[in-house]
Parts: C-alpha cells; structure tokens; sequence
C-alpha cells in the first residue's frame, strides 16, 4: 500500500490530514487579517464558503471560519495592543454572518449534487456544467456578502449610541449609507480571496500526490 493510499484508509492518517488541512486554511485567513487591508477587507467570508462548500464534514465546515475569526481576532488585539478586537459587542454578530455563510455554501453543495445526479442519468456526464456549477457559487458569495452587511449594520444600528445614529428610519438609513465603502471591501475580497481559495483547490486537485478526498469533495 502507497504512503498516499495509506492517508486515506488508515484513520490516524486520515485524522492527520483534516487537521493538518484546517489548520493550513486558520492559519492563512488568519494571518491575511492581521495585515492592514481596510475595514471588512477579510478572507472570512470566502473561507466559510469554501468550507461550506466542499468539506465533508459539516461541523468541521462549520468550525473553520470560527477558528479563522478567532485567531484573527487574537492576531490583531495583539499587534495593535487593543483587547477591544477580541471581545465587542458585534462578535456574535459577525461570527453568525461566516455561519450562515456555510449553510449557504451547504445549499451550494446540495445543489452540485443534483445537478449530478441529473446529468449523470441524462447526459451521462460526471459534472455539472461549469457555467451553471460556478453561477451558483458566485450568487451564494454575493448573497453572503449582502446578508453580512444587512445584518452586521443592522446590528449596529442597534446598539449604537442614539447620538451617532437616531433610532429611526433615517438614523438606519445613515447608518448603512456610511457603511457602503465598507461593503465595497466586503465584495473586494470576497472575489480575491474566492479566487484563492476556490481556484486553487481545483488547481491543488490536479497536481497534489496525496488523496484529500477523505477530507474534501472533489468534484
């Protein structure tokens, strides 16, 4: 047996692989956000995507932007000598935002293997057309990005002092046009870091010696 076929039926290997994978993934979004790239210019969004989309495990999806928010959190109270990075009202907030990308990215991955299972018995094809397979990735991105800006600058609104925002229309309505620019990022580096994360998996698929099936879907 193969050192790359023993990664895959030997559990410990296996073990070792999803982990090894994990932190690889925590340890990049992690270290991009430590960079000074504008507010809200982050990996995060794409990551939980990515994750979403392709891995097997459903909490490990899950727990991957966590761990990614977490370790940037901690990577940015540290260099700017601030705890207020890592512990503020919005946390929550934004955390469930990366969630729900992952259920989107689920939704994504429930819609590939439909289309599958249809061209599979219609065409007697193995993939989804490409058009179609990534449309549905670049709606779910776009749609992740306009729910974390609805949500997260709802949620400030919220909280927000009555003498920054007023508590009424026009005060939400202030509030979510001064943070625009900011959604601009959001979109910015939702398709960069898509890019990175979507396009060099299926780059990695054709080129990597050792089977990350186990870990990933690869199709």
């Amino acid at each position: 047996m193969s050192q790359s076929e023993n990664a895959t039926t030997n559990p410990a290997g296996s073990l070792l692989l999803r982990w090894s994978m994990i932190a690889l993934l925590v340890c990049f979004a992690a270290t991009v956000r430590v960079f000074d790239w504008g507010w809200n210019f982050a990996p995060a969004g794409a990551l939980a995507l990515f994750a979403g989309v392709y891995f097997r495990d459903k909490y490990e999806a899950l727990l991957v932007p966590v761990l990614a928010m977490f370790a940037g959190d901690v990577g940015l109270a540290i260099s700017n000598d601030n705890p207020d990075y890592l512990f503020h009202d919005l946390m929550p907030v934004i955390y469930g935002c990366y969630l729900l990308s992952v259920f989107l990215g689920f939704g994504v991955r429930l819609r590939w293997s439909r289309n599958l299972e249809s061209t599979d018995s219609v065409e007697n094809s193995v993939h989804p057309q490409p058009v179609q397979k990534w449309g549905l990735v670049i709606g779910a991105g776009f749609a992740g990005a306009l729910l974390f800006f609805v949500i997260t600058n709802f949620a400030t609104w919220v909280i927000a002092d009555p003498t920054r925002y007023s508590k009424d229309f026009a005060g939400l309505l202030q509030c979510f046009t001064l943070a625009l620019p900011f959604w601009r990022n959001t979109l910015a580096s939702d398709i960069l870091f898509g890019i990175v994360f979507f396009g060099g998996y299926e780059m990695l698929k054709s080129v990597v010696t050792v089977p990350i099936n186990s870990v990933l879907y690869n199709d």
